[in-house]
């Protein structure tokens, strides 16, 4: 979308631009889309005003570029007083670049979160569960601000799933935070858009994580991918994708699961169920957490020893590729084992898979740190964890 800031909301810039609009007939197309708004659904009015909000932008972005001679004269053609007083405001115009920030830009969407006690872990940090939680609400509000929200949905007979998500997790929030989501769509290809996300400590403006997600278009009737309508990408991306988008990356290669791999079985519960009537995208990162705590007690380092040697092993990144849907009451498999164990870092892989017919449901790639529990720096692995975790870590 694109935004104008300005230090003096009642500038004669943005008076300019409403006049001409006003000139142009704009003013009467306005109030028809009110009036006939007036007897739609709330959902169909905000479609409206979210295509209406673009279209002006637009205007005023035509306005500041450098079609404003072209304007004037075409202007001049219809009305002499309207030349006339763009002549006196020309001034005004021609110096929009020096008072005003122009930026294109995706429609983004902000909502802010405050972290309750009960999101928080054993170290008194946001869990990383719940930062992805907060990214999928968020993404919820971003469509629903733009007109689609899941009753929308519904009506076209289409929905979004997450195919694939990478977190960046770099600084712990805590209980009583502020935290502020930031999203929006980078890029998109024939059915699957690429979601953006920051999130930032209100307080402070730091950054606490920073992540994508791809969200793949299907259709209801059939769950199959389906193209993603044009209007609703140009309601996502009015001035197309984000030039500042990272490119995509394939997911991390893991080397074959050695035969000492730790192995966790658990049946997904009806807290894990969202209303699609599948396991919640998070839930799973929630289950590879539950597989290597156990997996560290069952090697002789239970969360007790960790803290008593003043350290712990915290997750720096995520990235998850969802591959099938667990339903209710299935069975799953987690395997779970170590590559590229550095001085302070260790890469973790998971598999997943339901039980009953070997499908696989999701993957996982983990980057652990050691950090010191006094300061939260990095800090070598003690040589007595590596020996004992060695018969799961591939050189």
């Amino acid at each position: 979308m694109l935004f104008l800031v300005s230090a003096d909301p009642d500038s004669r810039l943005q008076k300019s631009s409403l006049a001409a609009m006003k000139l142009r007939g704009w003013s009467k197309v306005s109030e028809d889309q009110r009036n006939s708004a007036g007897n739609a659904t709330l959902r169909d009015f905000r479609s409206l005003m979210a295509a209406q909000t673009y279209w002006i932008y637009s205007v005023l972005t035509a306005l500041v570029r450098t079609q404003i001679d072209s304007i004037t004269s075409h202007l001049y053609a219809e009305s002499g007083r309207a030349c006339k007083w763009l002549r006196v405001n020309i001034k005004s115009l021609r110096q929009c670049q020096n008072t005003f920030i122009l930026r294109a830009m995706p429609a983004s969407h902000e909502r802010t979160f405050r972290v309750r006690y009960y999101e928080c872990d054993f170290f008194g940090h946001l869990n990383n569960v719940n930062y992805v939680r907060y990214m999928q609400e968020a993404a919820f509000d971003a469509s629903a601000a733009i007109g689609y929200d899941v009753l929308r949905y519904i009506e076209v007979k289409h929905h979004w799933l997450i195919y694939d998500t990478d977190i960046e997790y770099l600084r712990p929030a805590r209980y009583g935070d502020s935290i502020r989501v930031k999203t929006w769509i980078a890029d998109a290809r024939r059915v699957r858009a690429r979601r953006a996300y920051e999130l930032r400590e209100v307080a402070s403006n730091e950054m606490l994580a920073r992540a994508y997600s791809d969200w793949v278009y299907l259709r209801n009737d059939n769950g199959r991918p389906a193209s993603i309508p044009e209007d609703l990408l140009t309601a996502f991306m009015p001035d197309g994708p984000d030039a500042t988008a990272s490119a995509r990356t394939r997911f991390p290669g893991a080397p074959p699961a050695p035969a000492s791999a730790f192995k966790l079985q658990r049946r997904t519960g009806w807290r894990d169920v969202d209303p699609a009537q599948h396991v919640n995208n998070a839930t799973y990162l929630g289950y590879a957490e539950d597989c290597r705590i156990e997996a560290s007690a069952a090697h002789g380092w239970p969360m007790t020893r960790l803290t008593d040697a003043g350290l712990a092993i915290v997750t720096r990144r995520h990235r998850i590729e969802y591959q099938q849907p667990a339903l209710l009451g299935d069975d799953l498999e987690l395997t779970m084992w170590f590559s590229n164990a550095r001085r302070a870092t260790v890469d973790l892989h998971y598999n997943i898979i339901r039980v009953s017919d070997s499908t696989p449901i999701a993957r996982i790639y983990t980057l652990l740190v050691c950090v010191d529990l006094q300061n939260g720096k990095p800090l070598r692995f003690p040589k007595e964890l590596m020996k004992d975790f060695a018969p799961m870590v591939v050189a």
